[in-house]
C-alpha cells in the first residue's frame, strides 16, 4: 500500500522533461536558499495532499475486509472460498489497471491522477446500489441499507470528495507549473536530471533492462511482502472477530494495529535513510513478519496473545515494501532501466495477492492455518534473496574498490549518468 507511493516519488518525471546546459550549471552551484524554497513548497504543496489520496485509496481496499464481518457474507449468501473469490477478482482489476493508469498519469499531467479517482470513484459509487439490490432481500438502517453497505457507500462517496479538491492543488510537472519562480524551475529541473529524470543517450533496450537479476529477485522479495499485506487487510477483521470480538469490535481492534504498523514504517524509513542503510531495516521487517506469522501458526489459546502477534506481522511488510522499492531504484542508474525495473516491482509484485485470496481457506477460519503457514514460506525464502542480494552488492563494491586506476582510466567520469551502475565510480547502495 505506501510501496505504490513511494515508487511514484522515485520514477514520475515529465515526458516534456529537457534540462538545459543551464540547469546543469545550476545543479553544480545550487543557492541553498533557492533549495529550500523548493522543498519547503513541494512538501507543504504536493506531499500532503498525495499522501491522503493514497491513505483514501489504501481505506478503499481495505473495506472488503470489514464489509466482511458485517453481514456481507450472510446478505450475499457467499458459500465456501466465494468471498475469496471475490478479492482475488478485486486484485485482478488492480493489477491490470495498474500500467495503463501510470500510461495516462505520464501522457496528462498529474492533475489526471485527481481526474481518475474521481470518475473511477463515482461509477463505482453510482453501480454499486443497482449491482447489489438484487442481492439483499432484507435490508436494514439508515435507507433500508445494511451496515456493510453503508461502508462502501460513504467512504465511495468521501473518496469522490477528496479527488475532486485534490484537483486544485495538485500542480503540474515543474516547467508547466505557476507555483516556482524561473529561477527555482532550473534548479528544480538540474535536481530531477541529477536523479535519473533526464539522461544522455538513453535508449529503450527492453530485453536488456529486463535481464538485470536484481530487478528479479527484488520483485520476487515485493511479492512476499504483498502476499502478507493482503491477507492482513482482507482478512484481520475475520481472524479478530474469531478470537471473541463483535463485528463492531474488531473492526476497532484493527485501529490500534495500522496506527502501530504506520509509526514504525516512518521511523525505520527516517532511520534507513539517515544511517544509509537499506538492508538493516529490510531485516527488521522481515524479522517482524516471521515472529508474527510465527505466534498466529502456533495457535495460542489466549486471544491476546494472537492480537499481539498482528501488532508484529503487520508493520513488516509495511517497512518491507517502501524500502525495497527505493533501495533497487538507487541501484538501477538511472532513465529508461529505472522505470522499468521499478514497473515490474510493482506490477508483478502485486501479484502476491493472488495467493493470500486463496490460502485462507474459508474452512479454517478464524486459524487460518494454511494463510499463515505460506506467509511464513515465502517471507523466509525473500529473507534468504535478499540476504544473497545484499552480500553480492557489498561484493560488487569492493571488487570496483580494489580496481587500478588504469581502469577508471577509461572512463569519463561524466558518463556515470549514461552508464548508471555499469560505471565503476558507481557503488551500490547497500
Amino acid at each position: 500500500m505506501t510501496a505504490e507511493k513511494e515508487a511514484t516519488e522515485v520514477s514520475v518525471q515529465s515526458p516534456k522533461l529537457d534540462v538545459s546546459s543551464e540547469a546543469d550549471e545550476a545543479f553544480t552551484d545550487i543557492d541553498p536558499q533557492i533549495e529550500r524554497r523548493i522543498l519547503r513548497k513541494i512538501d507543504f504543496r504536493l506531499v500532503p495532499i498525495l499522501w491522503f489520496l493514497f491513505l483514501v485509496s489504501f481505506v478503499d481496499r481495505g473495506n472488503i475486509g470489514n464489509a466482511k464481518i458485517a453481514g456481507m457474507v450472510a446478505d450475499l449468501k457467499l458459500r465456501g472460498n466465494d468471498y475469496n473469490t471475490a478479492v482475488w477478482v478485486f486484485t485482478l482489476s488492480y493489477v491490470l489497471f495498474a500500467v495503463p493508469a501510470n500510461i495516462v498519469f505520464k501522457k496528462l499531467g498529474p492533475k489526471s491522477l485527481s481526474a481518475m479517482i474521481f470518475f473511477w470513484g463515482a461509477w463505482i459509487d453510482d453501480i454499486k446500489p443497482f449491482l447489489l439490490a438484487n442481492a439483499i432481500s432484507n435490508m436494514a438502517g439508515i435507507g433500508g441499507y445494511n451496515g456493510w453497505r453503508w461502508i462502501f457507500i460513504l467512504e465511495g462517496a468521501f473518496t469522490v470528495l477528496v479527488a475532486f479538491i485534490s484537483w486544485f492543488i495538485i500542480f503540474p510537472f515543474p516547467e508547466d507549473s505557476k507555483i516556482f519562480t524561473p529561477e527555482e524551475k532550473t534548479v528544480l529541473l538540474a535536481r530531477l536530471k541529477a536523479d535519473g529524470a533526464n539522461v544522455k543517450h538513453d535508449n529503450l533496450r527492453l530485453i536488456d533492462q529486463l535481464a538485470d537479476w536484481k530487478i528479479w529477485v527484488s520483485t520476487f522479495i515485493y511479492f512476499a511482502a504483498t502476499e502478507v499485506a493482503s491477507s492482513i487487510i482482507n482478512f484481520q477483521p475475520t481472524i479478530l472477530k474469531g478470537l471473541g470480538y463483535t463485528a463492531q469490535g474488531a473492526q476497532v481492534h484493527t485501529i490500534p494495529v495500522y496506527i502501530v504498523a504506520a509509526s514504525f514504517s516512518v521511523a525505520c524509513a527516517y532511520a534507513a535513510e539517515w544511517l544509509g542503510q537499506r538492508y538493516l531495516f529490510l531485516m527488521i521487517g522481515m524479522t517482524s513478519t516471521i515472529i508474527g506469522s510465527a505466534i498466529e501458526m502456533a495457535q495460542p489459546k489466549a486471544a491476546g496473545v494472537r492480537y499481539f502477534g498482528m501488532f508484529l506481522l503487520t508493520p513488516g511488510p509495511d517497512v518491507i515494501m517502501p524500502l525495497l522499492t527505493v533501495w533497487l531504484a538507487i541501484n538501477l542508474g538511472k532513465g529508461y532501466k529505472r522505470n522499468i525495473g521499478l514497473g515490474v516491482l510493482i506490477g508483478f509484485g502485486n501479484c502476491g495477492s493472488f495467493v493470500s485470496s486463496n490460502v485462507f481457506l474459508t474452512k479454517e477460519t478464524p486459524k487460518f492455518l494454511t494463510g499463515f503457514s505460506v506467509g511464513m514460506g515465502v517471507t523466509l525464502a525473500a529473507t534468504i534473496m535478499m540476504t544473497g542480494m545484499y552480500i553480492t552488492l557489498r561484493a560488487a563494491n569492493r571488487a570496483r574498490d580494489r580496481e587500478s586506476q588504469d581502469t577508471r582510466a577509461g572512463f569519463d567520469s561524466s558518463l556515470v549518468e549514461d552508464l548508471g551502475e555499469k560505471h565503476p565510480d558507481f557503488r551500490f547502495a547497500l
